[in-house]
């Protein structure tokens, strides 16, 4: 397998979109912060937190990954908030699907998001990203 490296151009480009990203936030959502979180593999039916809830806040979700490493089983994966289903996704065996909200997905006060695979024997992996914010 052939080592990737980054490129200090490279690196410096992701440092100034991720500067940009936090500056446009800050200006449109004064007080606001970026949260992002992660699952590991998830192989059964279990609704698996991604981002955890934050006091007297809520989370807003921008951007959505699911991939499914498993090379026999695809799912239906949903995104909940708590346990409310808010979108679904299929994620065939070995692979996938992203997406990037023009709208965020606006969670609930103090409330988790949550990952939860439809089958049992996927490998599925869920990772959010968005902004946390008091309104």
């Amino acid at each position: 397998m052939k080592k990737r490296t980054l490129s200090l151009f490279s690196f410096s480009l992701l440092l100034a979109l991720a500067s940009s990203a936090s500056a446009q936030l800050s200006q449109r959502y004064p007080g606001a912060s970026l949260v992002s979180g992660y699952t590991s593999n998830i192989t059964d039916t279990t609704s698996t937190e991604v981002i955890a809830a934050n006091t007297n806040n809520r989370i807003y979700l921008t951007q959505i990954t699911i991939t499914n490493s498993s090379s026999g089983t695809a799912s239906v994966v949903k995104v909940l908030n708590g346990t409310t289903t808010k979108y679904r996704f299929n994620a065939s065996a070995g692979g996938g699907a992203s997406i990037t909200l023009v709208s965020p997905l606006r969670g609930e006060k103090n409330t988790a998001w949550n990952c939860q695979p439809e089958t049992s024997g996927a490998a599925v992996q869920c990772s959010f990203s968005g902004y946390l914010y008091g309104d």
